[in-house]
């Protein structure tokens, strides 16, 4: 069987790497041979697909900077992301009916790949959902808009001369083509799926929920402290860490909440245990933000591989999410394969991964007195801690191999070669 994943990226981001991961671990099976399409690529692996001749790679670029200015244009709040499912590439238009048995379509926004190039796909197709844009009016995290289940409508994300020109033909073409389409959707937690089937584009869809996977071969268990000399940080100090890709620009990776966090939970120490917590950070190079904490801050770059990542994550006692909102997030997966546990806020997809006080701590959103008293509780206790992250990894290895994820999708195309076609 021949799989087709489409992926604007294959690193740069959590629904990159989910993708790329998944295209590496169906690889590993027999049945299938797994292709992958991106816009642009980082990993010289034998079956990923991108641009490579100069008018590839300019169709590429004049489509997302077309996406670009269109945002900035209908865009009432700067900081938002809006996408057109109208926009696409000659790129990916020329490669969709391709000779695959089964189409996975993830993260393809950015102006990669157009959803009226579905219309006549006549094969099997699976919509990977990493966030919420499949089912609004063009935006990727709604918070706290609920509008979704209403056409999207009084939207405020876009200026409003800009409603019925650009969100009702939104919602109007993926309803349209979702009618029309042979598609199976996929979301990686139970959350996203009960929002998609509360929305009007998909309330009446076939939703399934397949989670994010890692290696477990590339995430391992390491001595802390041997780590720690790694990172060239003080093996016996305590360490709480924060990343993410653009951890302290992007609003909802909750660096703002960081602050306040750590904030509080330096007055909730004692004297005397102050100096013994420090902060570890990736997903940014900046050199000042000692400015911003009482605490030492060591920051380590931008991560992008693997090994680093396990690296950081076992180096620390704890990792902290204070995210707004999340999916199925990769960067608790990681902790829980490196055996760190996480507290983060009881939100979107969390639940499927944290058990509330078993392997991490799930707080009440976006409660920074809560999140600093339970740090406070538990960065000095070793036996509570390890007990933590033994259960982490347990469920990890149960649940979230790439390996036992792989094979839901498996399970998945060959339900749908069966029956369906």
């Amino acid at each position: 069987m021949k799989i087709s994943i489409y992926s604007r990226r294959d690193s740069g981001g959590g629904a990159a790497r989910s993708a790329y991961r998944l295209f590496k671990g169906l690889r590993n099976y027999e049945k299938c041979s797994a292709n992958m399409i991106v816009g642009s690529s980082t990993v010289n692996m034998k079956g990923i697909i991108f641009p490579k001749n100069k008018n590839q790679k300019m169709d590429i670029i004049l489509s997302e900077k077309m996406q670009g200015l269109q945002c900035k244009f209908i865009n009432s709040k700067k900081e938002d992301v809006i996408s057109s499912s109208r926009i696409g590439t000659k790129f990916t238009k020329e490669l969709i009916n391709d000779d695959s048995d089964i189409l996975n379509i993830h993260w393809i926004n950015n102006g990669f790949l157009s959803l009226n190039n579905l219309k006549k796909v006549n094969k099997p197709l699976i919509m990977t959902m990493h966030d919420s844009w499949l089912f609004t009016g063009g935006c990727h995290l709604p918070f706290e808009c609920r509008n979704y289940e209403y056409n999207c409508n009084n939207c405020p994300r876009i200026k409003e001369r800009y409603h019925n020109i650009f969100i009702n033909k939104e919602i109007n073409n993926k309803i349209n083509i979702y009618n029309n389409s042979n598609i199976v959707f996929v979301t990686p937690s139970n959350w996203l799926r009960e929002k998609a089937l509360s929305s009007t584009v998909l309330h009446d869809r076939d939703i399934r929920v397949i989670p994010n996977g890692l290696e477990i071969e590339s995430y391992k268990v390491i001595n802390k402290k041997n780590s720690r000399q790694i990172l060239g940080v003080n093996p016996n100090k305590r360490y709480l860490l924060f990343g993410a890709i653009s951890a302290t620009s992007s609003k909802n990776k909750g660096f703002h909440i960081l602050k306040q966090t750590v904030e509080k939970l330096w007055y909730k120490l004692k004297e005397s245990e102050r100096n013994e917590v420090e902060l570890l950070i990736f997903g940014t190079d900046s050199t000042d933000l000692d400015k911003e904490f009482k605490f030492k801050v060591n920051v380590l770059g931008k991560l992008n591989d693997d090994i680093a990542l396990n690296i950081a994550y076992s180096a620390a006692d704890i990792f902290i999410l204070p995210s707004l909102t999340e999916n199925l997030p990769n960067t608790v997966l990681e902790a829980m394969a490196s055996g760190t546990p996480s507290i983060a806020f009881n939100q979107g997809g969390l639940p499927d991964l944290i058990i509330n006080g078993e392997n991490g701590y799930l707080v009440t959103p976006y409660n920074s007195d809560e999140m600093a008293e339970i740090i406070k509780d538990i960065i000095f206790n070793e036996y509570r801690i390890a007990e933590m992250a033994k259960m982490g990894r347990e469920k990890f290895e149960s649940n979230f191999t790439i390996d036992k994820v792989s094979k839901q999708y498996v399970k998945l195309f060959d339900e749908l070669l069966k029956n369906r076609w």
